[in-house]
């Protein structure tokens, strides 16, 4: 976060199904140095892009499911 000091902050888009409780909860996730988040509109790749996200990071080893890595 320290690279983001003195940027503008910018609202995100949410879809109309997104409530407030999710909200909070997405601000409250604890998260670590080097997480990877992967967001999107429902039924836009996101899979596809987790799967390509997932490849780089192991660089090309084999994983079964994207969630085993």
């Amino acid at each position: 976060l320290q690279r983001l000091k003195g940027m503008r902050r910018v609202k995100m888009p949410v879809l109309p199904i997104t409530s407030d409780e999710t909200l909070a909860s997405c601000k409250a996730l604890a998260h670590q140095p080097g997480d990877t988040f992967i967001a999107s509109y429902p039924k836009s790749g996101t899979t596809w892009v987790q799967n390509i996200v997932a490849t780089l990071i192991n660089k090309g080893a084999e994983f079964g499911h994207v969630s085993e890595c």
